[in-house]
């Protein structure tokens, strides 16, 4: 839940900058949180990673939760569509591998109790 909570701060963060920048009356604010945002993106990809890896108890939900973020930045254009894109697929690779993990199980588990 805590890295969780990283992503949501990061959230907040970035829409309160781009409130910021929306509003800001002078080229040099402006510039500065772009520099913010702008800073953030190489990163991204490893701190959605690391949520969605070491939140194993979330399940998909918290992979969907993650999603919703992604997409917020998308929706408020807070980050290009092609890196987007990228965090997306990361984020849909975990929520199938964990429902295909789960099918597994419970067909394993069904496995089981008929011998």
């Amino acid at each position: 839940q805590r890295r969780l909570a990283v992503v949501y701060l990061l959230n907040d963060m970035l829409v309160y900058y781009l409130k910021r920048k929306t509003a800001a009356a002078t080229p040099e604010s402006a510039s500065a949180e772009d520099a913010f945002s702008r800073g953030l993106m190489p990163y991204l990809q490893e701190i959605i990673t690391c949520c969605l890896v070491n939140n194993q108890g979330g399940g998909p939900e918290s992979a969907m939760k993650v999603w919703r973020v992604v997409d917020i930045w998308g929706t408020k254009s807070i980050y290009p569509a092609k890196h987007l894109q990228v965090l997306k697929s990361l984020v849909s690779g975990q929520i199938e591998d964990r429902q295909l993990s789960a099918a597994a199980a419970a067909a394993g588990s069904a496995g089981h109790m008929q011998q």
